[in-house]
Order: C-alpha cells, then sequence, then structure tokens
C-alpha cells in the first residue's frame, strides 16, 4: 500500500483518482489547492502537515482559472507554476521520493514537439520544465500529456458534459466550430494509467518520464456531435451546427510525439463511454 497526496482533489480528475486509489487499497492524502496555498506561505503549518502524513508519492492535478485581465497574470503564474513546485521541494525534506504531474496534449502542436499556443500550455510547460529539474534531488519525476477527459457525473463546461446537460434539460444546443479536434479519453482509463505508474515509481530509481495519455482516436467534433446523436436519439438530430452543412474533413493525424505508459491502453471506445454516461445518467440518476 502507498500513501499518496493528491491536490486538486475536488477537480473531476482529482475526485475519481482518489476514489479509485482508495479501492486498490492505498492511503490517499487530499490537498486541496487552498490548502497547499495557506501551507506554502505559512512555513509552520507545512511542518505540520508533513510530518503528520510522511508523503512519499505525490500526485500534482488541477489548474488555477485561466487569468481574464493582466492584474490576474501574477498570481497564476503563481498558482500554476510555483506553489507545485514549492510543494514538492518542501515535501522533498520529509522524504519524498516520487511526483506525478498532470500536463495537457496541448502542449504539444502538431507533433513537433512544444510550442506555447496560449497560457494555459505555456505554464502547464514551465510546471513540467522545473520539475523534471528536480531529479537531481533524487526525485522520481512522470509528466502525463491528458487528453479530453470525459465521463459520467461531469459538470464540467466541456462539450460531452455539456451535450449531457442540454439533452437532460431540453435544451437547444448548437455548436460553432466542427472543425474543432478533441481526444476523448474515459476517466477509468485514466485514472489506471496514473496509478499503474505511481505503482511503478514506488520502487523505480530517480529520473524523467513523459508519457502520452490519449483515447483510442481523435475525432472532428462534428463526429462527436454524430455519435452522441445516435446513442442519446437514435437518427434523429439532437444537437446541430450552426453552419448548415458539415463536410467531410482529412483524415486526423496523431499530435502527440509521446508514447503511452508501459504495459497500459486505453479501453473505453467514444460509442461505449457515451453509452455508459447515458446509462448513468437516464438509468441510474433516473
Amino acid at each position: 500500500m502507498n500513501k499518496i497526496a493528491i491536490t486538486g482533489v475536488s477537480s473531476y480528475l482529482g475526485r475519481n483518482l482518489s476514489i479509485e486509489a482508495i479501492k486498490r487499497g492505498h492511503n490517499v492524502i487530499p490537498l486541496s489547492h487552498a490548502q497547499v496555498r495557506e501551507a506554502n506561505l505559512n512555513p509552520s503549518l507545512m511542518r505540520r502537515l508533513l510530518r503528520t502524513n510522511s508523503i512519499e508519492q505525490i500526485i500534482l492535478i488541477g489548474h488555477p482559472s485561466t487569468p481574464t485581465n493582466q492584474s490576474q497574470i501574477s498570481k497564476y503564474f503563481y498558482d500554476a507554476i510555483n506553489m507545485p513546485v514549492d510543494l514538492v521541494l518542501q515535501l522533498k525534506n520529509f522524504g519524498l521520493k516520487s511526483v506525478v504531474f498532470i500536463g495537457s496534449y496541448w502542449q504539444e502542436l502538431n507533433g513537433a514537439g512544444y510550442e506555447p499556443i496560449n497560457i494555459y500550455s505555456a505554464s502547464k510547460q514551465a510546471c513540467e520544465n522545473l520539475l523534471a529539474s528536480l531529479i537531481s534531488l533524487e526525485l522520481n519525476v512522470t509528466s502525463f500529456h491528458l487528453g479530453d477527459l470525459y465521463g459520467p457525473n461531469d459538470t464540467r463546461l466541456k462539450l460531452i458534459p455539456s451535450l449531457v446537460r442540454a439533452f437532460r434539460n431540453n435544451e437547444d444546443f448548437e455548436i460553432e466550430n466542427p472543425k474543432n479536434i478533441l481526444n476523448p479519453i474515459w476517466i477509468d482509463d485514466v485514472s489506471d494509467a496514473i496509478l499503474k505508474v505511481v505503482e511503478q515509481n514506488s520502487i523505480a530509481n530517480h529520473g524523467f518520464q513523459r508519457f502520452s495519455l490519449l483515447g483510442p482516436r481523435r475525432y472532428y467534433v462534428s463526429q462527436i456531435l454524430s455519435e452522441f446523436n445516435s446513442i442519446f436519439r437514435g437518427k434523429e438530430e439532437l444537437f446541430r451546427f450552426k453552419e448548415k452543412e458539415v463536410k467531410e474533413f482529412p483524415k486526423i493525424q496523431s499530435i502527440s510525439r509521446l508514447s503511452n505508459p508501459p504495459s497500459w491502453q486505453p479501453k473505453i471506445s467514444l460509442r461505449v463511454g457515451l453509452k455508459r454516461i447515458y446509462d448513468y445518467e437516464f438509468q441510474t440518476k433516473g
């Protein structure tokens, strides 16, 4: 049994990952971002927290909301970059051995390596680079470039949960651009991949490794909508695009240069995942 600290436990991934880790027999230490921020600013509080829990492994999940004006940028960079790195450095003084960082496939662009297309991907990459440098302190650091997470009971403002809410509430839902590309990956597949690496890291030597964590394939938004319509309403058009005509688009190429974690492959296709959401929403919940 591993003792694992998980930040961002109130997030969709953090909540589901914590539950799965407990099911597998791990001792989970939940850390909210507010708690970490306060502890970073209050060394005595941090010392009490760490001495109480003796954390050897940590999973860094979550990211602050993108700033909407210039006055928010300094706090955004602190929360996105400084805060997780400071936490790891303090934990190292109390026996930390392994770090797992949840990044994003937005850190890669067209398979050509890192190109900061927005402040979100730039800050993710900056944090990853700093954490990778900490292997000099004999830490084992793993980064995942995560795809578009989805699953049941998801309240985030993302495409698939937004479609589910619109269907449940009998609301109209029009999508601006059918050419946008997503890489949906089922929540249980993500939890399984992360925990397999955590379990391997408990006996691994220090070093840095980086993996892709994507679904079985990428989709145009138009393809996701077609799958959703067919499962939730048969052939009846449930949701539509503002563009009247949706043409066929070129075949989607993979963008990631990274490999999957060892001995792991995603198991749940988009169609199976949408069927599970349908069953959960309209049979389990009623």
